[in-house]
């Protein structure tokens, strides 16, 4: 499931129930930190080169720092190539563990 949220950010829900939000609003941290929030309802679309990113189970278990490796239920700044990473890791939890 895709859900889209507030022209900013997404949600991505896996079959095993690990949904990945993926933010770059205003405030966020993403290119768009300083920017102000609820900006985005303004405008027809925003780009970042980066994003802020948070990963978690159906129970609601943040499992950000353990897809990641560091640690943070919130992660910043974070490159294209290592969200596919993450999604993929995502995809292919165990939620079972």
């Amino acid at each position: 499931m895709i859900k889209i949220n507030r022209n900013s950010n997404f949600h991505i829900t896996f079959d095993n129930g690990v949904t990945v939000s993926i933010l770059i609003a205003g405030g966020s941290y993403s290119d768009n930190h300083d920017g102000e929030i609820g900006d985005e309802q303004k405008q027809k679309s925003m780009l970042s080169s980066n994003a802020e990113i948070a990963v978690w189970t159906k129970d609601n278990k943040w499992i950000t720092g353990e897809l990641t490796g560091k640690g943070n239920d919130v992660e910043g700044w974070v490159e294209p190539d290592d969200i596919l990473v993450i999604l993929n890791k995502a995809a292919s939890y165990n939620i079972d563990k």
